[in-house]
């Protein structure tokens, strides 16, 4: 299932699709880094919405 990745850095609105949770992860921590947790969002194909805390819990399991 693929994963959207919608991150806010510098005034600019970053989103970006990666076809694995796994995938998704790694580039919301790394925008993380760069611009701030608060500043993150991530979507499946189907709509729901997820924080990173709850990505990485679902990652987790």
């Amino acid at each position: 299932m693929a994963y959207t990745v919608f991150a806010q850095q510098d005034q600019v609105s970053i989103a970006t699709t990666v076809p694995t949770a796994v995938d998704a992860l790694k580039l919301a921590q790394r925008f993380a880094q760069e611009g701030g947790e608060e500043h993150i969002l991530v979507s499946d194909e189907t709509g729901w919405v997820l924080t990173l805390d709850e990505l990485e819990e679902m990652v987790r399991h």
